[in-house]
């Protein structure tokens, strides 16, 4: 039972719906079980079908029919279900009697709905006013994707009362969109994840979370930070699923606490990998991460951990900027390296720094007066610069560039040369 809430927000997430007309949140897809009724049907039968609304001996033919004219033919069957959608049902009939007559009146309410009709909304009424009937709780949670939000009271009662089905906290999550109900929701959601004592349990749990904006991530964070080995690095992987960018501070906190080398290195990923996979933050390539690395204590030379790092530190580059980014807010970036690596001791000598951001502003101002030639040859004098005081090891003065401030710099400046139209011109000068 306890990971059918992971199996539900897996599946809804995958089929969220985007037509951008539908009252509903979600699209649950075409639903096969009925297909064999259907599948050799032509059009005009199916719609003889919705017309009668009568299944004879057949169950569920009318649903199939429906599902079958929204899914296959929408494009030349919309108006045709929009006007035809138009089941009714005795509303004071037993819960076991006419189930079929519920499921045909659901059926219309959930494709009026995908459809944009306002119709649907009634109809769900109707569904989730009637405790006689096995499909209220769907109703009630198609009205809480659409904004209605009038069944939190007995939501409430049925997760005290005991109610188990784990749909129940799929409900509560929906309804904790409303501000009204959010932060209460929050504390029984909550609890669900502390009640769980393993891993599957948690994550399962904390999917029902996922509607409060960071909510989900701040409790597995705290399962993250406050476990180890094989079980922290579980939920470090489902944290990078939705918190990419917050993955470094996880990987800085797991470097330095994790005492089991083979889990420790996987917090470490190659540079190469950061640059070609998008679901790595590039923010491992900035000077704050690198800056950690340089000073992470790790000396043994056995350990995967020290090799990776030192790996890493030698083989890392920047990452290209974004081709959209204008070259003007490049030149701004570059500036804020050259803040950066001084900050980190990775170049030395005020005089030289001042310089340096002295280049780049008159680079920044002649681009902007529009001669992107003189602008080259100032990038590319920024350049030469940073190169060579980091070759000139032998000079004993305060003036110094590292590795690290030297790939920053002069592969920053580089993405800057390479974009201004005159480059290869001057190059060749």
């Amino acid at each position: 039972m306890k990971h059918i809430i992971k199996i539900i927000f897996a599946y809804l997430f995958l089929l969220t719906n985007s037509n951008a007309q539908s009252l509903w949140l979600f699209d649950y897809g075409y639903n096969a079980q009925f297909n064999h009724l259907v599948e050799n049907l032509s059009v005009d039968s199916l719609k003889t079908v919705v017309i009668n609304g009568n299944e004879i001996d057949m169950p569920g033919l009318y649903t199939a029919a429906v599902e079958r004219l929204y899914y296959f033919h929408k494009d030349t069957e919309a108006q045709f279900l929009l006007n035809n959608l138009n089941i009714e049902v005795d509303t004071t009939l037993p819960k076991w009697a006419h189930r079929e007559e519920w499921n045909k009146f659901y059926t219309d309410a959930y494709i009026l709905g995908l459809l944009g009709s306002t119709v649907a909304i009634e109809k769900m009424e109707v569904i989730a006013d009637n405790e006689n009937n096995y499909h209220r709780l769907y109703a009630i949670g198609h009205l809480a994707e659409a904004g209605y939000y009038n069944y939190y009271d007995f939501l409430k009662n049925e997760y005290y009362g005991g109610n188990e089905d784990p749909y129940i906290l799929f409900l509560l999550g929906l309804y904790s969109r409303n501000e009204s109900y959010k932060d209460e929701i929050k504390t029984i959601l909550r609890n669900e994840v502390y009640s769980e004592s393993d891993y599957f349990g948690v994550i399962s749990r904390a999917h029902s979370l996922s509607f409060i904006p960071g909510a989900e991530v701040e409790i597995l964070d705290e399962y993250f930070r406050n476990t180890a080995g094989k079980e922290r690095y579980e939920y470090f992987f489902e944290l990078g699923i939705d918190d990419k960018d917050g993955q470094v501070e996880r990987s800085m906190f797991a470097l330095q606490n994790e005492v089991n080398d083979t889990f420790r290195v996987e917090y470490l990923p190659s540079p190469d990998k950061v640059l070609s996979w998008n679901s790595i933050s590039k923010r491992y390539l900035e000077p704050k991460f690198v800056n950690f690395l340089k000073g992470l204590n790790v000396t043994d030379p056995n350990s995967m951990t020290y090799n990776m790092k030192e790996f890493f530190l030698l083989a890392f580059v920047p990452v290209p900027p974004d081709s959209a980014k204008p070259t003007l807010d490049l030149l701004d970036n570059l500036k804020n390296y050259v803040d950066s690596v001084s900050s980190y001791a990775w170049i030395g000598d005020s005089q030289f720094k001042d310089e340096l951001q002295s280049i780049l502003q008159s680079a920044k101002t002649i681009l902007q007066a529009g001669d992107s030639v003189a602008c080259a040859i100032q990038v590319k004098s920024f350049q030469d610069k940073v190169d060579f005081v980091y070759k000139d090891s032998l000079n004993t003065d305060s003036c110094f560039v590292t590795l690290e401030g030297w790939k920053f710099l002069y592969w920053n400046a580089q993405y800057i040369f390479d974009r201004l139209p005159e480059s290869d011109a001057i190059k060749e000068k």
